[in-house]
């Protein structure tokens, strides 16, 4: 009886000093989503360090540390790839807008980190602006948090500038409302001599002319041309997307 003792004591010492020098464990259910996020965003944080290494090699090892192998990532500009190594060696060394506006997920033993960011990179005698949204995607596999995968998108954000207007008197004949769905509309209006439009009242914009008879605003990539039937009067307006396709948007009232 006495050595059953000492044995039950002995094992309960060695479960408890086996749980100090273990320490915690790396895993979903050790930690609540506020301790993981912590864990995230240091990651994040040394990825960030890691692509402002002035040493090309060196700065895509260290952030190709923090990927799995077989990263997934996409962008914009439509790249796309399957290796943790070529993401590891495109990346944006300066920022005008460090990131920003975190959003962070999780699921089980997924992390979902989104945030906004606005890069830029010097080519030649130009700069060239990113304003993007970045999305990573981290996973616990063996204990260990790495992205799984990355994707951008590009916030739009007008670069064009402005020509000289040479219809401000048609600015009354484009105001009205214009119809892309049964419950979906738009409105043109005039205010302080200049031409506005959008689909609420929160998003209403500027419009301003960059070529003799299109326009843009400074939030959307895509181009705005009235149209007039046989008679002068505007019946329409052409929107073409930032790919090239053409919707044709009725004047309804």
């Amino acid at each position: 009886m006495k050595q059953s003792c000492l044995f039950l004591i002995a094992t309960i010492i060695s479960v408890i000093l086996s749980g100090c020098q273990s320490g915690p464990s790396k895993t979903t259910g050790s930690y609540d989503a506020d301790s993981i996020k912590t864990i995230i965003m240091d990651i994040q944080q040394q990825m960030l360090d890691a692509s402002a290494i002035p040493d090309a090699q060196k700065r895509a090892k260290t952030y190709e540390s923090f990927c799995e192998d077989s990263l997934v990532a996409t962008s914009y500009e439509n790249d796309f790839s399957t290796h943790s190594s070529m993401v590891s060696h495109d990346l944006y060394t300066r920022f005008l807008v460090p990131p920003h506006d975190y959003t962070f997920r999780l699921f089980g033993g997924t992390a979902i980190l989104s945030f906004l960011e606005t890069a830029l990179e010097i080519i030649n005698a130009d700069t060239v602006f990113h304003n993007v949204r970045i999305t990573k995607t981290f996973s616990l596999d063996h204990e260990t948090w790495k992205m799984a995968s990355m994707s951008s998108t590009l916030q739009p954000h007008n670069y064009f500038r402005p020509v000289p207007e040479k219809h401000r008197n048609s600015y009354p004949n484009y105001a009205g409302i214009y119809q892309w769905g049964p419950s979906q509309m738009d409105t043109a209006f005039v205010q302080n001599g200049e031409l506005y439009g959008g689909s609420t009242a929160n998003s209403l914009s500027h419009l301003f002319p960059v070529d003799d008879s299109t326009y843009m605003d400074g939030y959307d990539l895509g181009r705005v041309i009235f149209g007039r039937d046989e008679n002068g009067k505007v019946t329409h307006y052409t929107y073409v997307r930032y790919d090239g396709q053409r919707m044709r948007i009725p004047k309804i009232k």
